[in-house]
């Protein structure tokens, strides 16, 4: 009989344990686990996961307690391997040690605690929880029984992966070769050599040594003759060949890429919130200055400026103004603030367009910083206190004539342009030049510029 034969005939087995009970068979149980590990050799894993979950459906009663913890044991190792199902996994060796908690097994019971307890920590190697899958297999491989020594290696092959994934390359190279596994099977120690030497070979790949993992491929393949003995004729060689060799290299290359990109993630983010930081610094400064200007100018806008006002009576835009001194009366200022204002308003500086804080500073004979420091407490800056100037004369003159045009307003008042006119007057009095003119009285408005 074929393996297609054997295979058919299990399912129709399986068809025929689904028709009865177990009060009318009672080795049902039993007859579906051995049926389910017959479909896990012919890897039809579907069928072998629904045979033991129907073993495992049933509550566990003291004749039934073996075959039942069994078939939780397979079907946590079928979940977990192929399926990837890790949690379903998990929640099958809980199952088991929760029963144990409550009534302790039986038969065996060391060795299914132990069993339990390594497949939770082997799943968490793969979910790649290595530094909780690490403490778990310390604690467990020195409880394991003398008779599981196989089971015992096994689980220090996956200890060796977690050592490898943390970094401790030398702890994970010095468990496996120190380990010597006693069994009277034969066929336990060929795959015991062939595991061996393939984790050899993972070792090697997480830690980028190619030549290393090659090394350990040829140890693998040179025990396949023997191992083939015992697989019936199984394509052993060529699924470890064309797994390992041809994807050694890819896995060490994506290894070494997966470390890049996250080193690039790290830096990308630290940059990312740098300059978020320095962002909102930036919006939050902007936002101080914008808010001390507005006082300020609110503050000029409702100073008391004396009634002491330039003569205006001969203003022709074509020739220089010849004004008499404009105060502006600010808060208590102290005296070199004082002399400040007294230099401006006498020398009537706000009048000139091209006039700079440089050159105030250099025809007071003080230096750039000690004026921006008597500046301080009437103005922002410069600007602002020379603007404030010029939009009041500007008012002056509104007042005498109010027919005068804008453009020649701002060029009479020290202004470069008429949109700067423009920005000064309203942050300084609130509106825009054509809206002050029209808020005048008829009387002013009609008041020619040369009475």
């Amino acid at each position: 009989m074929n393996s297609t034969d054997t295979h058919r005939y299990a399912v129709i087995l399986e068809d025929a344990l689904s028709e009865v009970t177990q009060e009318e068979f009672p080795d049902r149980h039993d007859n579906a686990c051995n049926l389910a590990s017959l479909f896990v050799h012919f890897k039809d894993y579907d069928h072998a996961i629904a045979l033991n979950r129907q073993v495992v459906a049933l509550p566990v009663q003291p004749d039934n307690e073996r075959i039942t913890i069994v078939s939780y044991l397979n079907l946590a190792s079928l979940l977990t391997y192929p399926k990837g199902d890790f949690d379903a996994s998990d929640s099958c060796y809980r199952h088991v040690l929760n029963y144990d908690a409550v009534s302790p097994i039986r038969e065996d019971r060391e060795e299914v605690l132990v069993v339990c307890r390594g497949g939770l920590a082997v799943n968490n190697v793969r979910r790649g929880n290595y530094a909780e899958a690490a403490d778990s297999l310390e604690n467990i491989i020195n409880v394991v029984p003398p008779k599981k020594s196989v089971y015992r290696y096994h689980l220090l092959l996956y200890l060796a992966e977690c050592y490898s994934a943390l970094g401790r390359v030398e702890e994970a190279q010095r468990i496996l070769p120190q380990e010597n596994v006693h069994t009277t099977d034969v066929r336990d120690s060929l795959f015991v050599t062939f595991h061996h030497y393939v984790d050899d070979a993972r070792v090697a790949a997480l830690t980028g040594n190619a030549a290393a993992a090659c090394t350990a491929l040829d140890n693998v393949f040179s025990t396949q003759s023997h191992i083939e003995n015992y697989n019936s004729g199984m394509l052993f060689h060529e699924t470890v060949k064309s797994f390992y060799r041809d994807n050694i290299e890819h896995y060490a290359e994506h290894l070494r890429d997966t470390r890049r990109q996250n080193i690039l993630l790290i830096v990308g983010i630290a940059l990312a919130i740098i300059a978020i930081a320095v962002i909102l610094w930036m919006y939050r400064k902007k936002n101080l200055a914008y808010i001390s200007l507005t006082e300020t100018n609110r503050r000029l806008a409702h100073a008391d400026w004396t009634t002491e006002r330039p003569d205006v009576s001969n203003v022709d835009t074509n020739t220089e103004l010849d004004t008499q001194p404009m105060t502006v009366t600010l808060p208590e200022p102290s005296k070199p603030e004082s002399d400040i204002r007294t230099f401006i308003e006498t020398h009537k500086v706000y009048l000139d367009a091209e006039y700079t804080a440089d050159r105030l500073a250099h025809d007071m004979g003080i230096n750039r910083t000690y004026l921006s420091r008597l500046i301080s407490p009437l103005a922002p800056n410069f600007n602002t206190l020379i603007n404030a100037y010029r939009v009041r004369y500007a008012q002056l003159l509104l007042e005498k004539d109010a027919a005068l045009s804008i453009d020649t307003l701002s060029t009479l008042c020290g202004f470069n342009n008429r949109r700067t006119f423009g920005n000064a007057f309203r942050n300084v009095t609130g509106l825009t030049p054509s809206d002050y003119r029209s808020r005048l009285t008829p009387a002013s408005q009609s008041k020619p510029i040369d009475e």
